[in-house]
C-alpha cells in the first residue's frame, strides 16, 4: 500500500504503479475525516486523474439492548457506504458506546456473547442515539427420523453454521436467533431432509429423511466449449460451486424437488434454471459468451467516459455493465431493448438498441449541471441530515426521471450532480418540517452553481403530545401531517410545475417527526391551514385521522396492543405438530404460538378447517381447535 500527503492546493501524486490492475483509492485527513471518489468507480488504474471529496465525521452515541435491558460488552463494527474503512467500538457495561463516524448511511454489524452477529443498515440520526436491539439465541432440538424411526449418526446443520451429528436417539442441538426463520438440514448417505423453522423459543424440530440425489451438471458456451471456474449457486447450498476444467460440477445429495440453479462466468451472460436432482445423467447449460453488441460511451467532445453504468432492458430481463478505462462496453442479450446510461458528471440518457448489432454502437453523453449549497435554520445555523431534492419546474411527467436527492452533512452542506439543464427548484425536507423551497434556478448544460441557500422556518405551526390510555407520554411515536385533499393538491402541483410556482410544490408535501421523551411533538413549515394527523407507535394501534389546524395544540391518545400467544390443538385436545398462525409457521410439536400485534389470530393446518380467534390481549393464553 502506498500513501502520500496532499499539497496546499489539495493535489497529490502516486508514482511507481507499474501495472494496470485496478486499485482502491481513498484518503484520510489529519483531523480524522476520510475522503473517497464520488464521481466514478473507487477502483482506479495507473495514469488516472481522480477527485477525492472529504467526508465529514461526527461523534455519535448509541446503545445496544435486548428485551430486558442493556447488553454488556457488545462489539459494534461500523462500515460506511461506500466502504472506505471501518470503525470498531465496544459497548460499556450499560450497553452504551460512542464513535466518531463519517456522515451518511452505514452497515453496522453488532455482536455479543450469546448472540449471533446482527447487521443493521442505518443513517446517522441527527438528535437521537443509535439503538440496536439484539435477539437472544434459542435452542433447537433436531430429531432426525426415517420411516418413523430415529436415525443416529446423521449430519445436521443450519445455514453457514458448523455441522453436528445426531446421537443414538436421533437428536442434535442447534442454536438460532429468536424471531428468525432458519433453514435446518439433515443428511445421511443419500437420505436428506430440510425445513424452514421460525425460531420463537426453545423448540423441537422433526426432520423426516427421504431419498435424495446429487446434482451433476456441465456448463459450456455457445460453441459447446467447457467453461472453467463458472460460479454455480443452488438453493439449499450455503456456498457456490465452481466448475472444473471440463466445465463440470457435482453437489452433495439434495432434496428431490425443483431447485433454482443460477450460473455465471466472467465475460458471459448469467443464466438460471429450475432443476430437479435425480440419479440420471448430468444437467447441461449453455451460457451466452459471444457479445451481441459492443460499443463506446463518449462525451460531447468524443472523449471516452470511464465508469458509466449501462442498463439494458430486454422484455422482463435486465443486463447491467460498466464501461472500462477506454469507455467500451459489451452486451450479451438478444432481441430489441432499451439501454439507459448514467454517470455522475453527465445527464442520464436512454435509447433503443437492436440486438444483435453490427459494428460498434456509440453513445454520447451530454454534460450535466451541478448545484451545491447549505441548509440553515431560522437562526442561521447549519442543519444536518436534511433531504434536498431537485424539482424540475416545467412538466410533471418529468418528475420520475429528473428528481435527484441527497442529504446535508454535519455542516448543513449538500451537493447534487448529474442535473439536466433547465429550471429547477430545490426542496429541503427536515425532520419536523414540511418541504421548504429555494428560489427557482435556471441551469445551463455543464454549469456548476454554488452557494445556494435554503432556510427552514422557526415558527411552530402545530404542537401536541402523544399519550397512552393512562395519559402517560409515548416517546418515539411517528406523527405525520398529511394533506386532506389529494386531488386538489395534485392539480396545484401540475400548475406549479408548469409555472415554476415553488410555493405550490412545497405546500404539497407532508411533514413528519417523532415524539421526544415527554411524548411531545412540534411541526414547522406546514403549508396548509388545516389537515390531518396520523400517529404510528410500536406496541400501539395506529391512530385514525385527527383533524388539525395551523396554530393548534393537540392531545393524541393511542391504545396499546400486545402479542397474541396461544396453543393450537385438534378436536381431541392434542397439540398440532405443524400449523400457521397469521401466516407464520410453527412446527415444534407443542402447538404453542406467539404472533405480533393484533386483536385476532387466524390458524390453518393441513386436514383441519381454518379458524379465526379473537384475543383479549391483556389476559393470558388461549387454546383453539382449528
Amino acid at each position: 500500500m502506498q500513501s502520500v500527503t496532499s499539497g496546499a492546493d489539495g493535489t497529490f501524486s502516486l508514482c511507481g504503479l507499474t501495472d494496470l490492475k485496478p486499485r482502491l483509492l481513498w484518503g484520510e485527513h489529519a483531523d480524522g475525516r476520510v475522503a473517497w471518489r464520488t464521481d466514478g468507480p473507487r477502483e482506479v488504474s495507473a495514469g488516472t486523474s481522480v477527485l477525492l471529496r472529504v467526508q465529514h465525521t461526527r461523534e455519535v452515541d448509541g446503545v445496544v439492548l435486548n428485551d430486558e435491558g442493556p447488553v454488556r460488552g457488545a462489539v459494534i463494527i461500523a462500515i460506511p457506504k461506500p466502504q472506505v474503512t471501518s470503525t470498531v467500538v465496544t459497548a460499556a457495561t450499560d450497553g452504551r458506546f460512542r464513535a466518531s463516524l463519517p456522515n451518511g448511511r452505514h452497515l453496522f454489524v453488532v455482536s455479543a456473547p450469546g448472540y449471533d452477529p446482527m447487521p443493521f443498515s442505518r443513517a446517522l440520526p441527527d438528535d437521537a442515539p443509535l439503538v440496536f436491539k439484539l435477539a437472544p439465541l434459542v435452542d433447537l432440538t433436531v430429531r432426525v427420523e426415517h420411516d418413523g424411526q430415529p436415525v443416529a449418526g446423521a449430519t445436521v446443520w443450519r445455514a453457514r453454521e458448523a455441522e453436528v451429528t445426531t446421537d443414538a436417539r436421533g437428536l442434535a442441538q442447534l442454536r438460532a436467533r429468536r424471531g428468525n426463520d432458519v433453514m435446518v438440514h439433515a443428511r445421511k448417505g443419500l437420505l436428506v431432509a430440510d425445513a424452514n423453522v421460525h425460531a420463537t423459543r426453545d423448540q423441537l424440530v422433526v426432520l423426516s429423511l427421504e431419498q435424495g440425489a446429487p446434482l451433476r451438471g456441465r456448463i459450456t458456451d455457445e460453441q459447446h466449449a467447457p467453461l472453467t471456474g463458472a460460479k454455480v449457486d443452488i438453493d439449499t447450498l450455503d456456498d457456490a460451486l465452481l466448475t472444473d476444467a471440463e466445465g463440470r460440477f457435482v453437489t452433495p445429495p439434495l432434496p428431490p424437488r425443483q431447485l433454482a440453479v443460477r450460473v455465471g462466468h466472467e465475460g458471459c451472460l448469467k443464466d438460471a434454471r429450475f432443476v430437479r436432482p435425480t440419479l440420471e445423467p448430468e444437467f447441461s447449460l449453455e451460457l451466452r459468451c459471444e457479445a451481441t453488441a459492443r460499443g463506446l460511451v463518449v462525451d460531447a467532445a468524443g472523449t471516452p467516459v470511464e465508469g458509466a453504468s449501462l442498463s439494458l432492458k430486454v422484455g422482463g430481463e435486465t443486463e447491467e455493465v460498466t464501461t472500462v478505462a477506454d469507455g467500451r462496453f459489451s452486451f450479451f442479450s438478444t432481441g430489441p431493448g432499451v439501454v439507459t446510461v448514467t454517470h455522475p458528471r453527465y445527464r442520464k440518457t436512454q435509447r433503443p438498441l437492436a440486438l444483435p448489432s453490427r459494428g460498434d454502437t456509440t453513445l454520447v453523453l451530454d454534460a450535466a449541471a451541478s448545484v451545491s449549497g447549505r441548509v440553515i435554520d431560522a437562526a442561521g445555523q447549519p442543519v444536518a441530515r436534511v433531504q434536498v431534492a431537485t424539482m424540475p419546474a416545467f412538466d410533471v411527467s418529468a418528475v420520475a426521471d429528473d428528481t435527484l436527492r441527497t442529504f446535508t452533512d454535519a455542516d448543513g452542506l449538500f451537493e447534487l450532480h448529474g442535473l439536466r439543464a433547465g429550471r429547477f427548484a430545490l426542496l429541503a425536507t427536515a425532520k419536523g418540517h414540511g418541504a421548504v423551497a429555494s428560489e427557482v434556478l435556471v441551469l445551463q448544460p455543464g454549469e456548476t452553481r454554488e452557494g445556494v441557500e435554503v432556510k427552514l422556518g422557526g415558527r411552530v405551526d402545530i404542537s401536541g403530545v402523544v399519550l397512552d390510555e393512562r395519559n402517560r407520554p409515548v416517546p418515539g411515536a411517528k406523527v405525520v401531517f398529511e394533506r386532506p385533499d389529494a386531488d386538489e393538491d395534485f392539480r396545484k402541483v401540475i400548475v406549479g410545475y408548469a409555472t415554476g410556482d415553488v410555493l405550490s410544490l412545497a405546500s404539497w408535501s407532508n411533514a413528519s417527526t417523532t415524539t421526544d421523551t415527554d411524548g411531545r411533538v412540534e411541526l414547522r413549515d406546514v403549508g396548509a391551514e388545516s389537515s390531518v394527523l396520523r400517529v404510528y407507535a410500536t406496541g400501539f394501534a395506529p391512530l385514525p385521522e385527527t383533524s388539525v389546524s395551523r396554530g393548534q395544540h393537540v392531545e393524541l391518545h393511542v391504545k396499546k396492543v400486545g402479542a397474541a400467544r396461544g396453543r393450537a390443538v385438534d378436536d381431541e385436545g392434542r397439540p398440532l405438530r405443524s400449523f400457521t398462525a397469521n401466516e407464520v409457521t410453527f412446527s415444534d410439536g407443542s402447538g404453542r404460538f406467539e404472533v405480533g400485534e393484533g386483536a385476532s389470530v387466524t390458524l390453518s393446518a393441513v386436514g383441519h378447517q381454518q379458524a379465526t380467534v379473537a384475543f383479549d390481549l391483556a389476559h393470558g393464553d388461549a387454546a383453539r381447535r382449528p
